[in-house]
C-alpha cells in the first residue's frame, strides 16, 4: 500500500515577551515595543508603569476671558476687567468709551457692545437737530496680552498699566493734549512757546526797540526802561527791518529774543546763532570774557492751562502745531506741571499759536511684547500709528520706563528701534537666554548686547514660529521650544531642531504652550479641526496626549499651571480642590503588532499586571488583522490596592492591535506575551 503524503509534525516552540519599559505616543503605523499609535489622558510621572494623568482643579468658571497671565497670583481679564488674584482690579475701557456719529445698525441685537447716553444730546454734524449720544467699546471682544515688568502688569492693546502692589498706581501708557478747534466751533486754548534755562526760567532778551517819539515817562524810567542814543547828530537805525533816518534815537529795553545779535549785549544777553539753518546754537554774553560763549543745553516752555497735565518728566513726546509746522517733532520732556513743560531743544523766538496743538506720548502698535532686561519690547510689521507708514521694526522702550518708546538722547537708558530686511508677518516673540528673540516662519531675529548703543541684530534663516503659534514659545529646562509650520522645535541660541518626529504625517495649527515641571503643554488642531492636549517631557524625551480641550492660554503661578479653556480656568498641574475632576476617563491603543514574527508565529496568550485602586477600572480590546473593529476581551474592576493580573487569549491572526480604556488611577507595570512558533512547511 502507497503511503499517503503527510506534514511532519512537531512539539510547538514558546516563549515569552515581557515589556516592563512603558514609552510615549507614537503615531506611526508599527510603534516600537512600549509605545502607543494612539492615547487620551496618559502620562509620564510614573514611568517606566504606565499610568492615567492626575485630576485637574478646576478653579473657576468666568464668563468671556479674554487673557491671563501669571504673576505672584494669577491675573486675568474677563469682560474688560483685570483681576488679580480673583479680585476686580482695574475697568480697561470704563474711560473709553468711544463717541458715535450715527445710532449703530445693531444697538437693539447686541447693547452690550454700546453705551447709551440718554441724559445728555449731541448735534449731528451737519445737521441742526439732536440726538442721543452712543458711545461703541473698542474692545469688546478683543484677547488681551498681560505682560509683566517688575510690580507692574502691562495690558495690550489697550496700553494700559497697573501695580498689582500699589492698585492707585495705574493709567496709560499713551497721553495726549489735543487743542484744536471741535466740530461744535470751540476755538483752541492759545498755547505760548517761550526759550527758557532748564529751571523754566523764560529767557529775557535785553535789547532795545527804537523809538519814533519821546516817550511820556521818559525822565522817571531813562536808565532803566529806556536808552538815549547821543551819537553823531544824525545817523541810521534800524526800525522793523527798515533803515530810517535820525538825529537823536531813543530805544525802549523789551524782553525778546531772536535770531539777531543784539548790538549792544549785556551780561547774560541770549540770542539764536542760526548761521548754520541746520544746527542752530544757543549763545550767552559774558561780561567778564567780553564774549559770546554756547549754551551746550537749551530748552523751551510750553504753557497753557492743562497742557502739562498728562505729562511727567522724562517723558518724550511728538508735537504737532497747526499753526507753525517748524514746531512739530519729538521733544524730551524735563520738567512738568500742570499748566506747561519744559523740553530739550533749541526755539529761535518766543510763538504764540492759537490755531490748534496736538501733543501726544505714543506707543507703537506691536504685534507682540515681551519683557527682557527691565525693558519692553515689540515688533510691528504693518502701518505705524505714529507715521501713517508701513513699517517692518523692532521697538525696545526706555529702560524702566514702559511709557516712553522714543526717546533718543544718546544715554544708555534711550529707547531703542531697528528696521528689518526680511519679508512677512511677526509670528511670535520671546525673551531666551538674555536676548529678545522674534520669529517670522522662516526667521529668527535676535538682539544681543545690554545698552542700545552696543544692540546688534542677527538673522537665522531655518523654521520659524509657524503663523498663529505665537503663543506656543516656552522655556523649559534652558530649551526653547516652539511650535514651526512643519512640527515642534528646540532652540538654544544656533539652529533649531524638530522634536516631534511621533507626530507621524499629522500636521497641527494654533499652537498654545505652557510649562511647568520639566513638561512642555501644547494645545493645538490637526486638519480637521480637533483639538489635542499634547505633553513634552523633556527629561525622558516622551510625548503623550492628554485630551481633546483647546486650551487658549496658560499661565504658571509658582508650581502651577493653569489653562483657559472656554470659559474656565482649570490648575492643569500642581492643584487638586475640592471641584477638581473625580474620574480621569483614559484609553491607550497600540500600533500593529505580531506582523514581524516568521515562521508563522502567533501570539497565542497576553497576561497584564497592573494596579487598580477601588472605585477604578480596566478594559481591554483587541483589532484584528486591521479590520476596524475594537472585539472585547476582558475587563477588571479595582478592589485593592494590590496589583493584580489578567489575561487575554487572541485568536490566530496575522497582526492584531490591542487598546486599554478605563476610568480613574491604573497602573500597568508590565505586558507579557506569550509567542508559539508555526512552521512556513508546505504540504
Amino acid at each position: 500500500m502507497n503511503n499517503l503524503p503527510y506534514k511532519n509534525m512537531t512539539s510547538a516552540q514558546m516563549n515569552q515577551e515581557m515589556i516592563t519599559q512603558f514609552l510615549g505616543y507614537n503615531h506611526y503605523l508599527r510603534p516600537g515595543e512600549g509605545e502607543w499609535f494612539d492615547m487620551k489622558n496618559i502620562t509620564s510621572s510614573d514611568y517606566p508603569v504606565f499610568s492615567p494623568r492626575r485630576p485637574r482643579g478646576e478653579k473657576q468658571q468666568i464668563p468671556r476671558l479674554q487673557g491671563m497671565a501669571g504673576k505672584d497670583k494669577l491675573a486675568y481679564v474677563a469682560d474688560n476687567k483685570l483681576y488679580y488674584d480673583g479680585k476686580e482690579i482695574f475697568d480697561l475701557v470704563a474711560d473709553r468709551w468711544q463717541l458715535m456719529f450715527a445710532t449703530p445698525t445693531d444697538w437693539e441685537e447686541d447693547c452690550t457692545r454700546y453705551f447709551k447716553d440718554t441724559e445728555g444730546t449731541r448735534v449731528e454734524p451737519g445737521t441742526s437737530f439732536k440726538a442721543d449720544k452712543f458711545y461703541k467699546n473698542p474692545y469688546y471682544d478683543t484677547q488681551r496680552t498681560l505682560v509683566s515688568m517688575g510690580a507692574y502688569l502691562v495690558i495690550f492693546p489697550d496700553k494700559r498699566y497697573i501695580n498689582t502692589v500699589d492698585f492707585s498706581d495705574k493709567g496709560d501708557l499713551e497721553a495726549v493734549v489735543d487743542f484744536k478747534e471741535s466740530f461744535m466751533g470751540d476755538l483752541p486754548p492759545t498755547v505760548f512757546f517761550s526759550p527758557c534755562d532748564q529751571e523754566g526760567t523764560v529767557y529775557e532778551q535785553k535789547t532795545f526797540r527804537l523809538l519814533t517819539e519821546e516817550p511820556d515817562d521818559w525822565s522817571e524810567n531813562y536808565k532803566t526802561k529806556y536808552y538815549l542814543w547821543k551819537g553823531p547828530t544824525q545817523g541810521y537805525c534800524l526800525y522793523d527791518d527798515t533803515i530810517v533816518w535820525h538825529p537823536n534815537v531813543v530805544y525802549e529795553k523789551v524782553e525778546l529774543i531772536g535770531t539777531e545779535k543784539p548790538l549792544h549785549p549785556m551780561d547774560g544777553d541770549i540770542w539764536i546763532d542760526t548761521t548754520t539753518p541746520e544746527n542752530p546754537v544757543t549763545r550767552k554774553y559774558s561780561s567778564t570774557m567780553q564774549m559770546w560763549t554756547v549754551v551746550s543745553s537749551t530748552y523751551f516752555k510750553v504753557e497753557s492751562p492743562g497742557i502739562g497735565a498728562p505729562f511727567r518728566d522724562g517723558d518724550t513726546v511728538t508735537l504737532f502745531c497747526y499753526g507753525d509746522m517748524d514746531l512739530n517733532g519729538d521733544y524730551n520732556i524735563v520738567k512738568a506741571d500742570n499748566d506747561s513743560f519744559i523740553v530739550a531743544g533749541v526755539l529761535a523766538s518766543f510763538r504764540k499759536v492759537d490755531s490748534g496743538v496736538i501733543i501726544k506720548r505714543v506707543c507703537p502698535d506691536m504685534d507682540f511684547v515681551i519683557e527682557g532686561e527691565n525693558r519692553l519690547w515689540g515688533c510691528r510689521y504693518g502701518i505705524s500709528e505714529k507715521t501713517g507708514k508701513f513699517v517692518n521694526e523692532i521697538y525696545a522702550c526706555k529702560l524702566g520706563d514702559f511709557k516712553n518708546w522714543y526717546t533718543y538722547a544718546g544715554v544708555s537708558t534711550d529707547a531703542y528701534a531697528v528696521s528689518l530686511g526680511s519679508d512677512g508677518a511677526f509670528t511670535g516673540a520671546v525673551f531666551y537666554a538674555g536676548s529678545p528673540t522674534f520669529f517670522k516662519e522662516r526667521y529668527v531675529h535676535r538682539i544681543t548686547g545690554n545698552i542700545p548703543a552696543n544692540y546688534c541684530l542677527y538673522t537665522t534663516v531655518c523654521e520659524g514660529v509657524q503663523a498663529g503659534s505665537g503663543k506656543s514659545l516656552a522655556v523649559v529646562d534652558g530649551n526653547l521650544l516652539y511650535k514651526s509650520p512643519t512640527g515642534v522645535m528646540t532652540y538654544t541660541g544656533g539652529y533649531p531642531s524638530s522634536i516631534s518626529s511621533a507626530f507621524g504625517d499629522e500636521i497641527y495649527y494654533g499652537a498654545v504652550a505652557g510649562e511647568v515641571n520639566h513638561k512642555y503643554y501644547l494645545s493645538m488642531r490637526n486638519e480637521k479641526g480637533v483639538y489635542r492636549l499634547f505633553v513634552f517631557d523633556t527629561a525622558k524625551g516622551l510625548w503623550h496626549i492628554e485630551d481633546d480641550i483647546e486650551v487658549k492660554g496658560f499661565a504658571r503661578v509658582s508650581d502651577v499651571l493653569y489653562g483657559w479653556c472656554d470659559d474656565n480656568i482649570f490648575a492643569m498641574v500642581g492643584r487638586c480642590d475640592e471641584s477638581s475632576e473625580r474620574d480621569v476617563d483614559w484609553y491607550a491603543e497600540t500600533g500593529i503588532c505580531g506582523a514581524v514574527y516568521p515562521d508563522q508565529s502567533f501570539v497565542s496568550k497576553i497576561a497584564v499586571r497592573a494596579s487598580l485602586p477601588p472605585g477604578s477600572h480596566i478594559e481591554a480590546y483587541i483589532e484584528y488583522d486591521s479590520d476596524g473593529k475594537w472585539q472585547p476581551v476582558g475587563s477588571v474592576a479595582g478592589t485593592s490596592f494590590m496589583s493584580t493580573s489578567f489575561s487575554i487569549l487572541p485568536r490566530r491572526c496575522d497582526h492584531y492591535a490591542l487598546r486599554f480604556e478605563g476610568v480613574g488611577d491604573c497602573k500597568i507595570y508590565s505586558i507579557t506575551k506569550t509567542i508559539e512558533q508555526g512552521s512556513d512547511a508546505t504540504w
